[in-house]
């Protein structure tokens, strides 16, 4: 069966929204006006509309976190955290039918389009699969709602924590799975319970919140950290890809190693193919990545021509969502050791390897201290960013540092 591509738009909520995307901003954004418990909840959008799986579940209850979007657990009714589903395709309708009814107004953009095509502009389906073992980085700001208390905490633990990043270490491991049993009573056990009800009714309430409910590290971050929530990925060449258009594989499973091969420095002046194709990036991308406005392109990046037409960029590039968190005060950064699949899909007419554009940061190599080589972050294919699917499977541990002093968001971007 042919991969049905169909996006949608949400009036008032969204644009361009795949299945997974679609489900969950209308039940987020249910959620978020309605304030319902979990009963409610699931009586709004019963299990039977995905199927076998369910439609939400309990964030603490899930056995199978591949097949739900753990980083964006939803708060509901008595501060439980709930996730949504991500398997969905044939199921669609059901959920559309309810959405609608609830006054969402939804519309497709397939549709629409396929009353415009003729078979000489068909277009082409493409995904590419990049999988492995992949590091993902977040970066936030200890709100201000927790800084004050977590600071005044410090002088309630145990003299095993003395630090700041010691405290948020031992927090974090309160969510984690498999660090240790019981981890969230060996946390309380360090502090003064009494004196951090008096003192620290927000900690206080997040600890019981953790307790009762159970919470994600995601559902953590998004408690206590402002951030961006721009998960910035580390390709590194060990990493495997697959592409394949109209379901047939053009790019057997290999590593990005041997998919990339060989590269060369592009001169722009003896390759004017090239040259155009990075000129339309850079024109189009310059908001989006922090390109200086008016400087011309061959001035400021050096491409890198891959054996099978495959551009490669690592330049000082700040994407715009990251802007605000290049800060050295109260900052975090939590590298996450991921087993992953991502999957970017793409429709175009006359799919052309040579249009797609692999994008890196110039510092990353140093930023992220790894013996395998950095390939990129970010996929672009015809000037436009490709924001992939992402199939959590596990992780293989989770460092946190707070205030680096080396190994910063700063530091990534600037140096």
């Amino acid at each position: 069966m042919a991969k049905d591509y169909t996006k949608y738009t949400v009036e008032g909520l969204g644009e361009n929204l795949n299945k997974r995307k679609l489900v969950l901003t209308i039940i987020k954004d249910w959620i978020e006006k309605n304030k319902p418990s979990f009963e409610d909840l699931r009586a709004t959008f019963p299990d039977e509309l995905q199927g076998s799986k369910g439609v939400v579940k309990r964030e603490s209850e899930v056995d199978d976190p591949k097949r739900f979007d753990m980083k964006n657990p939803l708060k509901i009714k008595n501060g439980m955290h709930v996730v949504v589903s991500n398997q969905w395709g044939e199921n669609i309708p059901g959920f559309i039918e309810v959405a609608e009814k609830l006054g969402y107004v939804i519309s497709s953009s397939s549709n629409q389009n396929k009353a415009t095509r003729t078979i000489s502009d068909k277009l082409d389906n493409v995904k590419i699969t990049i999988s492995g073992r992949i590091s993902n980085y977040f970066f936030g700001i200890v709100s201000e709602k927790y800084l004050e208390e977590f600071q005044k905490s410090l002088s309630y633990v145990s003299e095993e924590i003395e630090t700041m990043e010691e405290f948020l270490r031992a927090l974090l491991s309160t969510t984690l799975e498999n660090v240790f049993e019981n981890s969230l009573e060996q946390f309380k056990m360090k502090l003064d319970m009494n004196l951090i009800e008096q003192n620290c009714p927000n900690l206080f309430f997040l600890l019981k919140e953790i307790e009762e409910d159970g919470m994600s590290h995601y559902g953590l971050y998004d408690q206590i950290f402002d951030s961006p929530r721009h998960d910035l990925d580390v390709f590194e060449d060990d990493a495997n890809i697959t592409i394949e258009v109209n379901n047939e594989i053009i790019v057997q499973e290999q590593t990005l190693k041997m998919f990339i091969g060989e590269t060369e420095v592009i001169d722009y002046e003896e390759d004017e193919v090239t040259a155009e194709i990075i000129e339309n990036f850079f024109d189009a991308n310059k908001t989006e990545y922090g390109f200086l406005p008016d400087i011309d392109f061959r001035d400021l990046i050096t491409t890198n021509l891959c054996e099978n037409g495959v551009k490669k960029i690592q330049e000082w590039i700040e994407h715009k969502s990251l802007t605000p968190y290049k800060v050295h005060e109260n900052d975090v950064k939590i590298c996450h050791d991921n087993i992953t699949e991502f999957t970017y899909y793409i429709e175009t007419q006359n799919f052309d390897l040579s249009k797609l554009i692999l994008l890196g940061y110039a510092n990353m190599i140093d930023f992220h201290n790894s013996s395998l080589e950095y390939i990129f972050s970010y996929l672009i294919y015809d000037s436009e960013t490709i924001n992939p699917e992402s199939n959590w499977i596990r992780d293989k541990g989770i460092i946190l540092e707070y205030q680096p002093e080396y190994g910063s968001l700063a530091f990534l971007i600037e140096g």
